[in-house]
């Protein structure tokens, strides 16, 4: 009899361990789950494309203020709280706020950067008026400018000199020096002359 009760003891015994270890599996996978979902609240996920094509290629997203992580152009943000910071190499950087209300997916539009130029002349010595697009810039020996990537009219004028014209287009991120050739003014120079004492006509 001694035998078959130490028996149920340990087999009552087993159950109840047996008991405890499945409550705590369940304990843990809830504390698990409660842990992931809490997360999943916490962190907000924000898909950003990226205008235009030739920007997009060679874009990266990086999350400048805030905590999260940056994968395939999506970034997830902790809290939903961050400003996301876009760099490309031929285009302007540009930075946006993002929050919890901020919808998820984002459309960007970088503009290029814009060309770095310096017009200049053969004639050094000679203050010439320049004019880009028909509107006046400044006076002096040489331009420099920044213009938007495109086409562009540059002018420069002075009375001695032809109007010089250059038709010029301006490359993105680009930086250059362009030197114009003016020519002088060709024309004839009439001077009336009076014998001293006559009247004049």
């Amino acid at each position: 009899m001694a035998s078959e009760h130490t028996i149920d003891s340990q087999i009552k015994k087993a159950k109840t361990c047996r008991k405890s270890v499945v409550l705590a599996g369940v304990t843990v996978f809830i504390a698990f789950l409660s842990i992931y979902l809490s997360v999943l609240f916490l962190v907000k996920g924000f898909n950003v494309s990226i205008s235009p094509l030739d920007a997009q290629q060679e874009a990266s997203i990086s999350i400048h203020k805030g905590l999260g992580i940056v994968r395939n152009q999506t970034a997830y943000v902790l809290f939903g709280e961050a400003e996301l910071q876009i760099e490309a190499k031929t285009f302007k950087s540009t930075s946006i706020q993002v929050n919890a209300q901020t919808p998820s997916n984002l459309l960007i539009e970088l503009l290029p950067k814009p060309a770095v130029l310096r017009f200049t002349t053969d004639v050094e010595s000679v203050q010439f008026d320049w004019l880009v697009d028909g509107d006046w810039k400044t006076r002096g020996n040489a331009l420099e400018i920044e213009l938007a990537p495109g086409s562009h009219e540059i002018i420069a004028k002075h009375e001695w000199y032809e109007n010089t014209i250059l038709n010029f287009d301006a490359v993105k991120a680009s930086d250059d020096e362009v030197q114009l050739h003016p020519t002088k003014r060709v024309g004839t120079v009439t001077i009336a002359s009076v014998p001293k004492g006559l009247p004049s006509a």
